[in-house]
């Protein structure tokens, strides 16, 4: 399976703004490698102002990161099909089950 296959699940990215081990942008790559997740169910959070280890330590993990994160989580706990297959109601047959 390619990275472009994936469609049914999220995806967030996390870097550092001053990050010295990885360059800036490296995120970017796995949103261009995973083509597949629509647009709606990605994000990317850059930490400002943190080097490596402050997007998932300190004040930037506590401040910026965790937030954002939960609210992530949140909005996209199930998949997409499972969120749709949930809401709407089933037509075909009066009283069938699911």
């Amino acid at each position: 399976m390619t990275p472009s296959a994936i469609r049914h699940t999220a995806l967030m990215t996390i870097e550092s703004e001053r990050d010295l081990s990885t360059g800036a942008g490296q995120t970017a790559a796995a949103h261009a490698l995973c083509s597949g997740v629509p647009a709606p169910r990605r994000a990317r959070y850059v930490v400002p102002d943190a080097g490596h280890f402050g997007a998932l330590s300190g004040r930037g993990w506590r401040e910026g990161v965790l937030p954002r994160l939960r609210v992530f989580v949140r909005e996209h706990d199930a998949p997409p099909h499972a969120r749709s297959r949930a809401r709407e109601p089933n037509t075909k047959r009066p009283g069938a089950c699911r």
